[in-house]
């Protein structure tokens, strides 16, 4: 049985804007989950 490849992105919509940010793109193979403390660093970044 074999795994499956891909991978995650993380984006922003700024629906009043029309923009969408690119925040981040991985392989999943890398990280099966981000880290949390990377996840509160990016939303506090935002």
């Amino acid at each position: 049985m074999g795994s499956r490849g891909g991978t995650r992105i993380i984006y922003y919509n700024l629906v009043n804007e029309g923009e969408i940010w690119l925040l981040i793109a991985y392989t999943k193979s890398k990280f099966d989950n981000l880290p949390m403390d990377f996840l509160k660093d990016l939303k506090a970044t935002l």
